[in-house]
């Protein structure tokens, strides 16, 4: 597991990974113990991949976060449009749906969840992600972003 990590880090000298959304959420809002990570995770990785599903994601997320932890509508705005530039590489959601619909039902882990570890797989790059679950499922391919800022 571990040689497969540092294989994917390598991955031939580029700083690469697939970035969760809770990644780029917490370091984009500055609001949890998690942001210090998230904004290095995010200024440090050269080639930021995402599927296309991370859209709805991040949108869904902020929504959660105006209406119960007293954002702002624009600063959710804010956050969309700022998420939009940091992208490197989007994934479309229909290249993967069928590897992801797999190791959803045979890890019993929600799909929209496994497209990102689909995307890391597919392109043999790590998953940054605070996911404990993915974390437990995926050792060789998911990795927290403290861990993941250490390889760096």
């Amino acid at each position: 597991m571990a040689q497969r990590r540092a294989s994917m880090m390598a991955n031939k000298g580029i700083k690469a990974a697939v970035i969760d959304t809770m990644v780029f959420a917490y370091g984009l809002l500055n609001e949890t113990d998690f942001a210090e990570d998230s904004l290095t995770t995010i200024a440090r990785t050269e080639t930021i991949h995402v599927p296309d599903s991370i859209r709805a994601e991040l949108t869904n997320v902020l929504w959660q976060w105006i209406t119960q932890k007293s954002i702002s509508v624009q600063t959710g705005l804010d956050v969309l449009q700022d998420a939009s530039t940091l992208f490197s590489r989007v994934h479309p959601t229909e290249h993967y749906w069928r590897e992801a619909l797999i190791l959803a039902c045979e890890d019993k882990h929600p799909a929209y969840d496994t497209l990102f570890i689909a995307v890391a797989k597919g392109q043999n790059i790590p998953l940054v992600t605070y996911d404990k679950k993915l974390l437990k499922k995926y050792p060789d391919i998911a990795i927290r972003p403290d861990v993941y800022i250490r390889t760096l």
